[in-house]
C-alpha cells in the first residue's frame, strides 16, 4: 500500500502514544487520540483549543502534547485517514532500554511499524534515548534499542507475517534511524514484504556499522528513503542505496537566529504540498557545515571520532568552540605553509650559490615565521585556559552537566596537543635558522 508523506508522519507520531493493548484495544487511532485528550485535557469550545489539566504527571502531560500535536498536523495538512487505523501491537521497553514501537493496521492487508524517537521529559528518558541510543550509534556495537528493534521485527514476522501483504517501517529522529535498522536486520521473509522504509530526519550510522551490515543493507537498500531537513538528519552516514532527499522545512517560529535552525527538527516544521507529500529543498549553511564535519570525523580514529561527534551533537556553544579551534588550526596550517615555502626558497638559494656563487639568503624571515607561529600558539593556549575555566565552573548538578564537562575536557586536551605541535614546529624553525647561521659563518670563512 502506498502512503503519502503526511500519512507516514502521522504514523511516526502515533508511535509516541502509550498503547498498552488493553484499555485501548477496541479503539481506532482517532478514538485513542480523543480519549487521551479527554482524559488529560480540557476543551474550550469558544476557542476550539485543548489545555492540559492541572496536576497531571510529566508522562501524562507528554501524552496529551503528542495527541494534540497529532490533531494539529492532521488539520494543517488535511490528512485524516489515520483516524481509521488501528494499533494492534506494541513493544514498550521504556523502563529498560527506552525502545518503543507499534504495529499499525491501515487496512487492505497493509501495516506500518512506527518507531518512537528520542524523548526528554525525565532523566531516565534522556539517558536511554539521548545518551545510550543516540550516541551509541557512533560505533558498530549494537545499542540496546537496536537489539530490541531486531527482536521485535522477528516477533512481528512470526506473529503477523501471514496477516499482511506489505509492511512499511517509519520513524522520526532516533525513530527514523531505528526504522532503518529494523528493516536492515529483519528476517529475510519480513524483508521481502517490506515495501517502504522512511526516516524523517534521523541521524545515520557509523562507517563500521555499514560495513558490518553490508549484505543485509543490500537486500533492502532500494526501499529506504531518508528525508533530511535539520542538522540532526545531517549527522553520520546513511546506508548505501538510500534515497536521501533534502526537503523544505521552516525554522521554529518560537526562536530567532541560530536557535531557530537548531529547533527546526520537529515534524511540525516539515512543509508538504497539496497532496501531502514533502517538497524538495536545500541544506542550510548550518546543515552543510555539520554534514561535512560529521563525514570528516568518520575518517578519524574511532576514539577521536566518537569524542568529537559527541561534542558537536551536544550543544551550540560547544559547536562554536569547535569551530574556533578549527579556524585556529587553519591559521596554523597557513603559517606552516609559509615556513615550508621559505625553506624551499632557502634551498633554491643554496643551489644558486653552488651554480653562480651568489649568496643571499634571508634567514630572518624564517625567524619571523617562527615568531608568528609562537603567537598563534599563545592564542590557542589562552582559549585552552578559557575552556578549562568554563569546565571547572560548571557545577555537577545534572547528567547533562557531567556530560558537557567531559566534552569540554576533550576539547581542552585536543587544544593542548595542538599547542605542543605548534611549539614543536616553531622550535624546528628556530633550530633550522640557527644551523643555517652556523653554516653561513663557515661558508664566510671560505671567501
Amino acid at each position: 500500500m502506498s502512503y503519502s508523506d503526511a500519512e507516514l508522519v502521522m504514523a511516526t507520531q502515533l508511535a509516541y502514544l502509550d498503547f498498552d493493548g488493553n484499555s485501548y484495544d477496541s479503539m481506532n487511532a482517532g478514538e485513542l487520540v480523543d480519549s487521551i485528550l479527554q482524559q488529560y485535557g480540557t476543551y474550550d469550545s469558544s476557542t476550539g483549543t485543548w489545555t492540559v489539566k492541572d496536576g497531571v504527571s510529566a508522562a501524562a502531560g507528554k501524552q496529551f502534547d503528542y495527541a494534540q500535536q497529532i490533531l494539529t498536523l492532521s488539520e494543517e495538512n488535511n490528512v485524516d485517514s489515520w483516524r481509521n487505523w488501528t494499533i494492534v501491537d506494541s513493544c514498550n521497553n521504556e523502563t529498560t532500554s527506552g525502545y518503543y514501537a507499534c504495529l499499525i493496521d491501515t487496512g487492505d492487508g497493509s501495516a506500518i511499524v512506527g518507531c518512537r524517537g528520542s524523548e526528554s521529559y525525565d532523566l531516565e528518558q534522556k539517558i536511554n534515548d539521548w545518551v545510550q541510543a543516540d550516541f551509541g550509534r557512533l560505533n558498530n556495537e549494537l545499542t540496546d534499542q537496536q537489539a530490541d528493534a531486531t527482536e521485535y521485527m522477528e516477533y512481528l514476522y512470526q506473529k503477523y507475517g501471514d496477516d499482511y501483504d506489505t509492511f512499511c517501517i517509519t520513524g522520526h529522529s532516533l525513530g527514523g534511524s531505528l526504522a532503518m535498522h529494523s528493516a536492515i536486520t529483519a528476517p529475510e521473509g519480513m524483508q521481502d514484504k517490506i515495501d517502504q522504509v522512511v526516516s524523517y530526519d534521523g541521524p545515520g550510522f557509523s562507517d563500521e556499522y555499514l560495513d558490518a551490515h553490508a549484505d543485509q543493507i543490500d537486500r533492502v537498500k532500494d526501499k529506504m528513503t531518508h528525508y533530511e531537513y535539520s542538522l540532526v538528519g545531517s549527522l553520520l552516514l546513511q546506508p548505501d542505496g538510500t534515497n536521501n532527499v533534502v526537503i523544505q522545512a521552516h525554522d521554529d517560529p518560537n526562536y530567532d537566529g541560530l536557535s531557530a535552525q537548531l529547533n527546526r527538527h520537529s515534524v511540525t516544521n516539515i512543509e508538504f504540498d497539496e497532496n501531502g507529500n514533502v517538497i524538495e529543498g536545500e541544506r542550510t549553511p548550518l546543515m552543510e557545515n555539520v554534514r561535512e564535519i560529521s563525514l570528516t570525523l568518520e575518517l578519524f580514529p574511532t576514539a577521536v571520532s566518537t569524542a568529537l561527534t559527541e561534542i558537536i551533537y551536544s550543544t551550540p556553544v560547544l559547536f562554536y568552540i569547535a569551530k574556533t579551534v578549527s579556524e585556529l588550526k587553519q591559521e596554523l596550517d597557513e603559517v606552516v605553509t609559509e615556513i615550508k615555502a621559505k625553506i624551499s626558497s632557502l634551498y633554491d638559494s643554496f643551489i644558486s650559490l653552488v651554480v653562480s656563487g651568489e649568496y643571499e639568503i634571508h634567514a630572518s624571515e624564517i625567524g619571523s615565521m617562527a615568531d608568528d607561529l609562537e603567537a598563534v600558539r599563545t592564542d590557542m593556549q589562552q582559549i585552552e585556559d578559557q575552556i578549562d575555566a568554563i569546565r571547572k565552573n560548571l557545577p555537577y548538578d545534572s547528567v547533562s552537566a557531567i556530560y558537557y564537562k567531559n566534552c569540554l575536557r576533550v576539547i581542552g586536551v585536543a587544544m593542548s596537543l595542538d599547542c605542543l605541535k605548534a611549539k614543536a614546529i616553531a622550535h624546528a624553525a628556530e633550530t633550522a635558522v640557527s644551523k643555517y647561521n652556523q653554516s653561513d659563518r663557515k661558508v664566510s670563512t671560505c671567501f
